[in-house]
């Protein structure tokens, strides 16, 4: 049934739905004893003392996870695993040493692990990241295509640009995040994700950018409450009805793009002229209206959030080491000259940026721990380690990114680490951006790896590319510093509401 989004919203914002909440924290303390207790007697990282310790552990974990991994670090060391108390249910941080046989195992689900983070039964949201189908278009249609999307992709970013940030004589203050960094990205990712008609459409970006953050706080409400009751109290929370209602425009909107598709086709027959965006490759593989909804949807989650953090990330870092700008800006000079990229070759020559891209991520990472899968039965792994069926395991990534047995001075941010790195032959692939090994694991590894790292990097760095020729920019007056990232659960994000200055640059 098609619902009506204006009654959605209306509904996430009537007076009852703050009543009916604040009732469903009291059912939800009523209903703690349902929670997950600790199974039996393990390697757990110490859990507060008193009643209710491993609830108390869980709560800990979702504010305060990296101290929690790091605590378990030093209490059992690196080579021994221990269990943390996630939210979702026991977490084995694995020891690196049962990477390869972890990585790949046909009985660990990275698909199922996203459906529990994201209340998948309940919310729709999480196992469509790992839909083979989606998975295949991002493979096929779109890494495999980035040289005839590059065009296309840098004239967007460029009115992006001038729309978000315009070319003022004198410094301006923009926010960076979610400010102007989301939306940035969010337009570049539409023209190929969504195409022409949608791309600069506000009622789209708006779904785009602002759909995650809903989600998010469904799934963190449900994380309260035991699973026999989430497919009741996900209509205590504002952020359903706000997404659901979000959901609804964004099939009306694809459903018009469709139509109108549909008749320009028929109207032109065979001289119509081919199209390249996620909207034809659903319609190339005869999605429904429905399906083609959760595909742009998922689409836009997948390529909108986690890029617009790595380009705040690199905008603050940029910022605070300013030698940088002009170690850039003579690359893009020398490699590109004063013209577009126009292709994927031409990017892939930005070494040094390449590099910075990857120290950028090194010391910010999105996540203190990656490469989560679930157990769809009960496995014994080499060393002895049980994972009963349904339970997770991770990796840490803080500790390898900061280890001085893979990186020299790790606690130093060095902009041409992996550049400098990459002048060995040996080092040539695995110093670079979207690469993935066991020392370098932020984007996943093995056949779970993210398969739109390839986009995401192509994308950052023609961003950069225009930032550093069109823009002047810095941190305001007597600010030098960037300012500490954010935590929640495993997953890190930059400062809310930094400003940057911005001028039209002075050559």
């Amino acid at each position: 049934m098609l619902l009506d989004p204006q009654l959605l919203e209306r509904l996430s914002k009537e007076k009852y739905t703050a009543i009916l909440t604040v009732v469903a924290g009291f059912t939800a303390i009523l209903a703690t004893k349902w929670l997950f207790t600790a199974p039996d007697k393990r390697n757990y990282v110490t859990l507060p003392a008193g009643p209710f310790s491993y609830l108390k552990g869980q709560l800990r974990y979702l504010l305060h996870a990296d101290d929690m991994i790091r605590e378990g670090i030093a209490q059992y060391g690196e080579n021994t695993p221990f269990w943390l108390p996630s939210m979702i249910g026991p977490m084995l941080l694995a020891p690196r040493y049962l990477m390869n046989e972890i990585k790949n195992h046909p009985h660990l689900s990275f698909a199922h692990f996203l459906k529990a983070t994201f209340s998948g039964k309940h919310t729709g949201m999480g196992e469509p990241f790992a839909d083979p189908q989606y998975i295949g278009i991002i493979k096929g249609k779109l890494t495999k295509a980035l040289n005839s999307f590059t065009p296309e992709i840098e004239e967007e970013i460029i009115e992006a640009l001038k729309d978000r940030i315009p070319l003022d004589e004198e410094w301006t203050p923009h926010i960076a995040f979610p400010g102007f960094c989301q939306s940035i990205v969010a337009r570049s990712s539409a023209r190929i994700f969504i195409g022409a008609e949608l791309c600069r459409d506000q009622r789209w970006l708006h779904i785009a950018t602002r759909y995650t953050a809903q989600m998010v706080g469904v799934t963190l409400f449900l994380k309260l409450w035991p699973e026999f009751l989430k497919p009741f109290s996900k209509y205590l929370s504002p952020s359903w009805w706000r997404a659901a209602a979000m959901y609804s425009r964004a099939r009306i909107l694809i459903a018009e793009v469709v139509t109108k598709r549909q008749k320009e086709l028929a109207s032109a027959g065979s001289e119509a002229p081919p199209r390249m965006d996620g909207i034809q490759w659903a319609l190339d593989l005869g999605m429904d209206l429905e399906r083609m909804t959760e595909f742009e949807i998922t689409m836009a989650i997948a390529s909108v959030h986690n890029t617009a953090v790595a380009l705040t990330q690199l905008v603050l870092d940029l910022c605070e080491r300013r030698e940088y700008i002009q170690i850039l800006r003579e690359e893009i000079r020398e490699v590109l000259g004063d013209g577009p990229a126009r292709n994927n070759k031409g990017i892939n020559g930005l070494q040094k940026m390449d590099s910075f891209l990857k120290e950028s991520q090194r010391t910010s990472p999105p996540q203190h721990a990656t490469m989560q899968r679930r157990a769809m039965k009960d496995i014994e792994f080499s060393d002895g380690t049980k994972l009963k069926k349904g339970e997770f395991v991770m990796f840490d990534s803080d500790s390898v990114l900061s280890d001085a047995r893979y990186y020299e001075n790790p606690e130093v941010f060095d902009g041409l680490r992996f550049y400098n790195l990459r002048q060995h032959a040996e080092n040539e692939a695995t110093a670079q951006y979207a690469n993935t090994n066991e020392q370098f694991f932020v984007f996943g590894n093995g056949k779970s790896a993210c398969p739109g790292r390839f986009f995401a990097g192509h994308e950052l760095k023609l961003i950069l590319v225009y930032l550093l020729r069109m823009y002047d920019f810095k941190f305001p007056d007597g600010q030098t510093k960037r300012p500490a990232n954010l935590h929640y659960e495993d997953i890190i994000i930059p400062a809310k509401g930094q400003q940057i200055l911005f001028r039209r640059r002075r050559v």
